[in-house]
């Protein structure tokens, strides 16, 4: 708002009529700050709120992390008790997990964590399973690369859509609790091999986690389910354009307008995301009636 002195200093009248401010999202308020003052930050969400958001997929990567805990304890114990070499096992995972996460890091921010994380956690459950079943030491190594390959993406795939959904200002908050699941996994489920490997056998540990990915696959392929049917809410009230798949504007939560997305945007993709809406918007209600 513009003070009664300032007005002053610009040879013009100032009348002091108003009954109070609405915010961003709609929210009354008898108070503002001037425009040339330093805008404070929204408070930062609660940990339970953000607990509220994350925790289906820190679930996920706590499934997914399953397998390189086997992989850690208990590759060089399964492959010396096989009559192999020891060392190779570990080597290839994280040689493939290290090439991956390098040149392919990017495409979760391309095409959707979610979609990457369920592609990945695929191949990391099969090759769970070829570690699991091989006869042979090189099939097994072809295995361990596998999860390799897989396992380095889950963890970011997931990510990306955990620190999406929350506020900007509780993002590392977020990541936090995200990586709290992670660090539980590790903590609690080798130890549950350990006890899988003693009873079942070296082999089952691996057997055990492939179950763990493939479960981590079913919240990865829900989510994304989720996602592509996602409504597209452009403005308050207004139902805009069902987007399905297209490089330019997917439909995903994501992405999508939330009720005052079009006054607030500040991030250049969304920004042309809902463009791209308001210019739909004339033809929303036969868009959705043909669907």
């Amino acid at each position: 708002m513009i003070s009664a002195s300032e007005a002053g200093k610009a040879g013009i009248a100032y009348v002091d009529i108003w009954d109070g401010f609405v915010d961003e999202e709609g929210q009354f308020s008898s108070q503002g700050s001037r425009l040339n003052a330093p805008r404070s930050s929204r408070a930062q969400t609660g940990l339970m709120k953000v607990m509220g958001v994350v925790w289906v997929l820190g679930v996920a990567s706590a499934l997914s992390s399953i397998g390189f805990g086997a992989i850690t304890a208990f590759s060089a114990l399964l492959f010396v008790a096989r009559g192999w070499a020891a060392w190779p096992a570990f080597t290839a995972f994280a040689a493939a997990f290290i090439v991956t996460r390098l040149f392919l890091g990017h495409v979760a921010d391309r095409f959707g964590g979610a979609k990457v994380a369920l592609i990945c956690v695929e191949i990391e459950a099969l090759g769970l399973a070829l570690i699991w079943l091989s006869p042979w030491s090189a099939l097994a190594l072809i295995g361990a690369a596998l999860t390799g390959i897989g396992y380095s993406l889950v963890y970011p795939g997931f990510g990306v859509e955990a620190v999406r959904n929350v506020p900007a200002q509780s993002r590392g908050l977020a990541m936090g609790a995200y990586t709290a699941f992670l660090d539980v996994a590790l903590g609690f489920g080798t130890p549950a091999l350990g006890l899988v490997a003693d009873v079942m056998g070296l082999g089952a540990a691996f057997g055990a986690s492939m179950l763990a990915a493939l479960g981590a696959a079913v919240i990865a392929a829900g989510l994304s389910l989720s996602l592509a049917l996602a409504l597209v809410v452009c403005s308050p009230g207004r139902k805009a354009c069902v987007f399905k798949g297209g490089r330019h504007a997917r439909c995903n939560l994501n992405r999508a307008c939330s009720h005052s997305f079009l006054n607030r945007c500040r991030d250049p993709i969304r920004l042309r995301f809902s463009r791209a809406c308001d210019r739909l918007r004339p033809h929303s209600t036969s868009m959705l009636k043909a669907r």
